[in-house]
């Protein structure tokens, strides 16, 4: 006589899957669950392969804040500069990471910067991202100015060509 089949029942967790319904019919793998992960995106997963401790996640431990090697999203890149993990900023390395001198400065000023500005490292240092070791520039005009010294420059250009310009 056959025994009656295991079912799992709604609610158990697996890592960071919980098991939500058992899904009608069978595959190669046996009975499939449909589970809700912790991040709250859907995985479907076999019996087989929760209770053996195949699968604990919907695949999200993998990567990011979830990855088991996850150090606290700061890091040097290759070329000395602190990155930070930063997703969804439109100025993204490899569509996760940026530098943190550029949201210290972005920070400063309030907003995002343009993509002709730059942030220069006064001392050279490319780790030390303390604010007063920043400065803003842009290479719209002349590379290489300084945003306040082209400033002074403009402002002094409109009071000599067009002082009726000057607000």
């Amino acid at each position: 006589m056959a025994q009656p089949r295991k079912t799992l029942k709604t609610g158990t967790r697996f890592g960071h899957l919980v098991v939500e319904r058992e899904l009608p019919g069978h595959t190669k793998s046996g009975v499939m669950y449909e589970c809700l992960c912790d991040c709250g995106r859907k995985h479907v997963s076999s019996r087989k392969n929760l209770t053996g401790g195949e699968t604990n996640s919907c695949g999200c431990r993998r990567k990011g804040v979830f990855h088991s090697k996850w150090k606290g999203g700061r890091s040097l890149d290759g070329c000395g500069y602190v990155r930070v993990y930063c997703p969804n900023h439109p100025r993204t390395q490899n569509g996760r990471y940026v530098r943190e001198h550029v949201l210290a400065m972005e920070r400063k000023l309030g907003r995002y910067m343009f993509p002709e500005e730059t942030v220069h490292h006064k001392n050279g240092v490319r780790d030390d991202n303390r604010i007063e070791n920043l400065e803003l520039w842009t290479s719209r005009h002349t590379p290489g100015q300084r945003v306040e010294d082209m400033v002074e420059f403009w402002t002094e250009m409109l009071r000599r060509y067009a002082p009726e310009r000057l607000v």
